[in-house]
C-alpha cells in the first residue's frame, strides 16, 4: 500500500509530474482532506465512496467519486461472502482503477464501510489503497466541494489477485479463540450496548443477528 517515491529535479519538473502521477501522501494508509482536494484532477487518483446510508452519495459527493454500494457491489449476491475475484475485478475496472492508480476510499459513519471496503481491496491484493482521514464528516465540516453529477470514468486495467485467506478469520478460528484453544485475541468494535447485549444493532440499522451479546473472551473497543 505504499506510493512509489519520486524526486523532481526542480519545481517545474515536479509540477509537470503532478499532472501525470499521484502526489506523495503523508501516510501509507491515510490521506488528508487537503491532499485529496489538491489531487481531485490527478488522473492517477481515483476516489470511491462507500457509505452506509442510501442516498448520501446522490445528494452530494466528492467531485469525481464513484459510488460503491456495500451490500451489492462488495458482496456476493448469493452467498454471505465478499464479492468474487472476477466480480470485484470488473467492479474496479468499471470504476477506472488501473494498476498504477492510487485509490482513496471514504464514506459516512466515520468511514465505517469505507474501511471495510479497503479491507476487501487488501484481501484481493490491490495496491495503493488509502482512506480519507475523517471521511465525509470532515470533508463536509471543512466545506470542501461536493457535486451531485455522476461521472463515468474510462475503464481501468487493474488485475485482481486471488483472495488472501490469511487476512480472514473463519468460524473455526473464532470458536477456537472463544474456547481458549488458541492464542488469538478477539476484538469487538461495536458499541458498548451491542457488546453487552442491550441492543442488537445501532439505532436505525437493521441487523440480521437473532442473538444479543458477544463472543466469549472478546474485548470491546468501540
Amino acid at each position: 500500500m505504499k506510493l512509489k517515491a519520486w524526486i523532481g529535479a526542480s519545481v517545474l519538473v515536479v509540477g509537470a509530474l503532478l499532472q501525470a502521477s499521484p502526489a506523495i501522501a503523508a501516510s501509507d494508509v491515510l490521506v488528508t482532506t487537503d491532499w485529496l482536494e489538491k489531487n481531485l484532477n490527478n488522473p492517477k487518483v481515483r476516489v470511491i465512496e462507500v457509505s452506509v446510508v442510501p442516498g448520501v452519495y446522490e445528494r452530494g459527493h466528492v467531485p469525481g467519486a464513484v459510488n460503491f454500494i456495500w451490500h451489492t457491489d462488495l458482496v456476493d449476491p448469493v452467498r454471505r461472502d465478499i464479492a468474487t475475484q472476477e466480480n470485484f475485478q470488473k467492479l474496479l475496472r468499471k470504476a477506472g482503477i488501473s494498476s498504477d492508480t492510487t485509490t482513496v476510499l471514504y464514506g459516512d459513519s466515520n468511514n465505517w464501510f469505507a474501511a471495510w471496503g479497503a479491507w476487501v481491496f487488501d484481501v484481493y491484493g490491490v495496491a495503493n489503497v488509502k482512506l480519507l482521514d475523517g471521511g465525509r464528516v470532515k470533508w463536509e465540516a471543512e466545506k470542501r466541494p461536493l457535486e451531485n453529477r455522476v461521472k463515468v470514468p474510462a475503464a481501468g486495467n487493474v488485475v485482481v489477485k486471488a483472495a488472501n485467506q490469511e487476512l480472514r478469520a473463519f468460524l473455526p478460528d473464532v470458536v477456537a479463540a472463544a474456547e481458549k484453544r488458541s492464542d488469538v485475541q478477539l476484538v469487538d468494535i461495536r458499541s458498548a450496548d451491542e457488546f453487552n447485549g442491550k441492543v442488537f444493532a445501532p439505532q436505525g440499522v437493521q441487523e440480521l443477528s437473532v442473538r444479543a451479546g458477544h463472543v466469549p473472551g472478546a474485548v470491546n473497543v468501540p
